[in-house]
C-alpha cells in the first residue's frame, strides 16, 4: 500500500487500534522516505481525530527526526502549546534545535500556567544538555 492510501486511512479511522497499526505501516515505510513519514505524522499530531494517540505519533517523531534537524523546530514550538503534546514537544525542541531552544524551554518551565509534568520536563532537558 502507498503512503497516500495508509495516511488517507489514517485520517479516516477514529479505533485507536487501526490507528496503531497504520503509524506502525508507516514507521516501516521510514526507511525508504523518512522525511515523508515524518510530515505524515506531524500532520497527524497536529490535526489527527484520534487525539489521545496524538502522544504515541509524538513519540514515533522524536524516534524519525534526527538531532540538529533545525527545519523540524517549527513543529515542536507550535505542539508545545498544546496540552497533548507539549510534553514530547520539549524533546522534540531539544534534539531539533538545541541551544537554540534554551530560551523556549527556558519560557516553558517557568510559565505556572503550563502543567508541572511538563515544565519538569523542559527542566530535565535544559539541564541534560547544558550539562
Amino acid at each position: 500500500m502507498d503512503l497516500k492510501a495508509i495516511t488517507r486511512q489514517l485520517f479516516a479511522t477514529n479505533s485507536g487500534t487501526d490507528v496503531d497499526r497504520l503509524v506502525k505501516r508507516l514507521v516501516k515505510e521510514s526507511a525508504q522516505q523518512r522525511e515523508v513519514v515524518v510530515e505524515i505524522l506531524m500532520d497527524y499530531a497536529r490535526r489527527g481525530p484520534v487525539q489521545h494517540w496524538r502522544e504515541f505519533v509524538m513519540l514515533r517523531i522524536l524516534d524519525l527526526v534526527e538531532p540538529g534537524q533545525d527545519e523540524h523546530r517549527g513543529f515542536f514550538e507550535e505542539t508545545l502549546r498544546d496540552p497533548r503534546t507539549a510534553y514530547w514537544s520539549v524533546s522534540g525542541l531539544m534534539k531539533t534545535a538545541g541551544r537554540r531552544s534554551y530560551e523556549t524551554l527556558t519560557s516553558c518551565a517557568l510559565d505556572t500556567s503550563v502543567e508541572a509534568e511538563v515544565r519538569a520536563n523542559a527542566v530535565r532537558c535544559l539541564a541534560r544538555d547544558g550539562r
